[in-house]
């Protein structure tokens, strides 16, 4: 019996020893990324938004004596915008101009403030800018004013600095005549390249009142400025107190979502019943307007 014992022992410890080691499995080496299947991170830089409105006021400047809080409709109308170029103001009533800027500022419809720069009398009329110094800061004014190119309305041309960005970008503004637009335009020719060069970098935009159909300016302006689209706003130009029919941009607003353009009634911005003002007022008065996207 012992024998048997001792055998089945052996046997046991036979048996243990000869257990199946466990397999090592080396890592398979993970495979080398394919750069083609690789996906690109863009990098997405918000871009600055830069409103900007013009109109004429000649046909309002009466009713600012006459229609009670007509400026206070005006205050309304400026602050919807960063930047606001008025035309056809009378060289005796500027003061609209600062009132609507003080009225803005102290009533603090907005988050912001403005300030404005009035041109040089061109004729019987001036020309003004409101803007907002929180965006925008103005580092320069140019009038042209040329014994060699005699402008009926001399251009007025502002300058600005994104606060944010430091970007610099000008609004070329031009006014003629419908009996002088074909002589004025050569002069335009000569002097817009002029200007927009002043400053490095900058992005010169040009805004037209010309009244003129859209084949008239599409002859004369032909490839001019170079590279640059332009929008035409009829409605603006059949207008008899017509605003800016014309927008030339620059090339940076050529891609897609950089900019908007389009015509705006006063009636769709101001709170007539607020301000007690007759809608019949302002009936039919608009304005141009953009949205920039630098």
């Amino acid at each position: 019996m012992k024998k048997y014992c001792v055998l089945i022992i052996v046997l046991l410890f036979i048996l243990s020893c000869r257990q199946t080691p466990e397999i090592v499995q080396e890592p398979e080496p993970e495979p080398e990324p394919d750069p083609e299947l690789e996906l690109e991170l863009e990098v997405v830089i918000e871009k600055i938004e830069i409103t900007v409105a013009g109109f004429n006021i000649n046909r309002l400047q009466s009713l600012t004596a006459s229609v009670p809080r007509m400026i206070d409709a005006l205050v309304e109308v400026v602050s919807e915008f960063d930047i606001v170029i008025i035309h056809g103001i009378p060289n005796n009533r500027i003061d609209i101009i600062r009132n609507i800027n003080n009225i803005t500022n102290f009533n603090n419809v907005c988050d912001y403030t403005y300030d404005y720069v009035v041109s040089s009398r061109a004729g019987r009329q001036q020309g003004a800018v409101l803007y907002n110094t929180f965006k925008l800061d103005l580092i320069d004014t140019v009038v042209l004013n040329s014994p060699d190119r005699p402008y009926t309305k001399q251009p007025f041309v502002v300058f600005f600095r994104i606060v944010e960005s430091g970007r610099i970008f000008s609004i070329f503004c031009f006014e003629s005549e419908p009996e002088a637009a074909m002589e004025e335009i050569e002069y335009l020719k000569f002097d817009f390249p002029r200007i927009s060069s002043k400053y490095v970098g900058q992005d010169s935009l040009l805004l037209c009142d010309l009244n003129q159909d859209d084949s008239y300016v599409e002859w004369e302006m032909s490839g001019f400025p170079e590279n640059y689209s332009v929008t035409v706003l009829e409605e603006a130009s059949t207008d008899s107190y017509n605003t800016f029919d014309y927008i030339f941009l620059p090339p940076i607003f050529s891609e897609k979502d950089t900019a908007f353009s389009g015509v705006r009634y006063f009636e769709d911005i101001i709170d007539y019943q607020a301000l007690n003002i007759s809608s019949q007022s302002l009936m039919g008065v608009y304005l141009v307007w953009m949205d920039l996207y630098f």
